[in-house]
C-alpha cells in the first residue's frame, strides 16, 4: 500500500503529517503536526463482492453492501420470491471501492425478498451477478 507521496506504508508504523497553505501570492503557512499510528491493514478485493445485508431479517430498513474492484456499471434491484421486480436501488456508472445503499421495506409485507445484482466493467468482457436473500419480518 502506498500513500498520497507513493512511498511504501508500512503496517505498525507512524508517520507525521503538516498541513500547509500557500496563498496566491506565495506565503506558505504551515499548520499542526498530525500523528497517524497505521494498524494491520487487508489488502483490497480483487474481484466483486456481493455483502449480506444487515440487519436480517429487518422490519423496516436495511443496508445492502458490495465491493467494485474497478469502475462499473451497476443494477442493484429487489425482487419478490415470483420473480417480481419491486424496486431498483441503484443503476449507473459507480466508481470502485464498497458501496452501502439502504432499503426501506415499509411498503412490503414480512416475508423473503431477493436482492440482485448486476456488474460490467467498462471496455471488458468481464460481468458479475449475485443474489442474495433477505428476510422482513413486520
Amino acid at each position: 500500500m502506498t500513500n498520497g507521496a507513493g512511498s511504501t506504508v508500512v503496517a505498525g508504523a507512524t508517520y507525521d503529517y503538516r498541513l500547509a497553505d500557500v496563498s496566491y501570492t506565495g506565503v506558505v503557512e504551515y499548520h499542526g503536526l498530525t500523528t497517524l499510528l497505521v494498524e494491520a491493514f487487508e489488502p483490497l478485493p480483487d474481484r466483486f463482492i456481493l455483502y449480506q445485508n444487515y440487519p436480517n431479517p429487518f422490519n423496516a430498513q436495511t443496508v445492502i453492501s458490495y465491493y467494485l474492484p474497478n469502475e462499473s456499471y451497476v443494477t442493484l434491484s429487489i425482487y419478490d420470491l415470483t420473480g417480481r421486480k419491486l424496486e431498483t436501488l441503484e443503476s449507473g456508472r459507480l466508481v470502485s471501492g464498497r458501496h452501502k445503499v439502504k432499503w426501506d421495506a415499509s411498503n412490503v409485507a414480512s416475508g423473503v425478498y431477493i436482492y440482485r445484482i448486476s456488474t460490467g466493467s467498462f471496455g471488458e468482457t468481464e460481468q458479475g451477478i449475485a443474489v442474495k436473500k433477505l428476510v422482513v419480518l413486520k
